[in-house]
This record gives C-alpha cells, structure tokens and sequence, in this order.
C-alpha cells in the first residue's frame, strides 16, 4: 500500500510538472557542488511540530517482575512524547542533473520540548541500581524508581536524499516538489534531568542516547515543505507479561510530522 502510494504521489508531480519538464528536457547537463558557489547549491529550512514527534529507544535492559516465585523480564524502553520541536536544517546538493533532479545531503539538527521516561510497556518504573546478592536473598529482584528521566531531547540527522522538481535546483520554480530521504538520526533524551526526585546523569548512563535509521518523505509547495519521518527498523520484543500471557512490543520506533520554511532564496 506504502508503494502505490509513493507511485501515484510521483505520477502526481510528474503530471503537474509536465509543461516545466518539456521546456527544460534538453537542459541535461550534471553538476557537481561547488563551495566557490555555496549560496546557489544550499538550501536552509526551519521546521516545526506540534504534538506529532513520538520516538522509543531499542531495548535497554530486562524488569524482572516476579509472582509466586516466577520471574517475568519486562523490556524497558526510553520514551519520548514530544511537545513542540523545531527544527533548523541545511541542505546541500550534491549533484543536479538538469533542473529537475538533485541529489542532496539534509542535516536536520532539532530540539524538543518533550517528556522522557523509563519504563515498561505496562508502565512499571525502572531503575538501573544493581540488585545486589543480598536483595535477592530478601526476595528483592528489581528496584524502582520515578521513571520521568526529565525533560528536552535534542537530533541530530544525515540524510541522502533525492529530490524531484520544485526545490530540486536553484532556478527551479515550478510549483510542487517531491523529496525522498533515508539516513540516521541520533538522540539524545532528556537533556535535563529530573533533578527533584535525585536523577543523575551517571545513574543512566548509556540509557540517553541512541541512533535511529530513518527515512523521510517530503512535499513542497512553494517555500513551504510538509514532512514525516519514520523509522525503518523497529525491533520486534516477545515477552510474557504479569499474567502469564504472550506479549509483543516494539522498540527503536521514529515517527514525527512537520512543516517546514525555507530560508532566503
């Protein structure tokens, strides 16, 4: 379904464009990015979102929730619900075939106001203190804590990408574009940590930061472009919940809408 759609999206623009596509189809020269001409093979972009950046970690550790002496791993994932993100972006083309076709290198660098936790997919707080051999001679398997990390996460993105039509070269001007993107994305969350329930950086440490790989679709209407990003490799967590049931989860998971404006020319 993903696939027809992405087909009749580019047909769409294909149709649309047609008339600009017949008046530049012998304009097929290949160029190659050139720093002594920046301004002409760079564009700029702010981005933003609005309650529609939702991002999960892959699996950190195991919660061992334990009922009538049998223990029951849990996956424990970092949590991301985004607020408000905004998003500065510079892209560079690195090849144009003509005026309607290029070839560019995205660097989205984005910050979040957002919520970060801890937890498992049932909710249950999370700790990284050890359970040492005494705890578990007291019956103690699993310690818990707040599982609000803090607040804030920052991305930081490399994107190859190709685009169609408008936005595809500098003196394209037609009036919709298509861009198609894939690459890595890497997290840090929270930036600022829960201080008032006693969180630190060093209790969690290499449970802040990971890298996504990504892929991107891109419409474009003049200087506004419309986003959404999405991540291609979710990792597939079978586990047996508290009630002795089969459960799944997914982790590694990306998803994020935006709107975009370009920046000067």
């Amino acid at each position: 379904m993903k696939y027809r759609l992405l087909v009749l999206l580019f047909a769409a623009f294909f149709f649309l464009n047609k008339k600009g596509l017949s008046q530049n189809e012998a304009t097929k020269s290949v160029y190659f990015m050139s720093f002594s001409h920046l301004n002409s093979t760079m564009r700029n972009e702010l981005g933003f979102s609005f309650l529609t950046h939702f991002a999960k970690s892959p699996l950190f550790a195991e919660y061992n929730y334990v009922d009538a002496g049998i223990s029951y791993p849990q996956p424990v994932f970092n949590r991301i619900i985004g607020v408000f993100s905004m998003t500065y972006e510079p892209q560079f083309r690195l090849v144009e075939v003509g005026s309607n076709f290029s070839v560019s290198l995205d660097l989205p660098i984005t910050g979040s106001l957002s919520t970060v936790d801890l937890r498992t997919p049932f909710g249950t707080s999370y700790s990284t203190e050890e359970v040492t051999a005494n705890d578990i001679s007291t019956r103690i398997y699993a310690k818990e804590r707040y599982a609000e990390l803090g607040f804030f996460n920052s991305e930081f993105g490399a994107l190859a990408t190709m685009n169609f039509f408008q936005g595809a070269t500098y003196e394209n001007t037609q009036a919709m574009g298509l861009s198609l993107s894939a690459g890595i994305n890497y997290i840090t969350a929270p930036l600022i940590m829960n201080f008032t329930d006693g969180v630190t950086r060093s209790d969690y440490k290499g449970f802040l930061n990971w890298t996504s790989v990504v892929s991107r679709l891109g419409i474009r209407f003049g200087r506004v472009t419309m986003y959404y990003m999405i991540g291609v490799n979710p990792t597939r967590v079978l586990y047996i919940d508290r009630y002795g049931d089969d459960e799944r989860s997914f982790g590694n998971t990306y998803n994020r809408f935006s709107i975009a404006f370009r920046l000067g020319r």
